[in-house]
């Protein structure tokens, strides 16, 4: 009986994995700085869809009619008159 160099006869013995680099030290802001992008964008899209403007015309003490505007939209309510 012969005896095998290492313990696997088909080639060199495995080697230990390489060790691991240290963290580069500016990880953590860009980690910071895409989290506070994805919340901005977050903000400009939910801001998008609330009132820009909204105002009245009133005549003699009487809202008349209004008004709204948003980037997507813009709502009129005139009230009706008397007659």
């Amino acid at each position: 009986m012969t005896a095998a160099p290492y313990p696997y006869s088909y080639g060199p013995p495995p080697t230990p994995p390489p060790a691991q680099p240290p963290a580069d030290p500016g990880a953590f802001f860009r980690l910071f700085a895409g989290i506070l992008g994805v919340l901005a964008a977050l903000l400009v899209i939910a801001g998008s869809f609330l009132p820009q403007t909204s105002f009245e015309q009133v005549v003699n003490g009487k809202t008349e009619s209004s008004q709204t505007i948003s980037a997507w939209s813009r709502s009129f309510a005139v009230e009706p008159g008397d007659e």
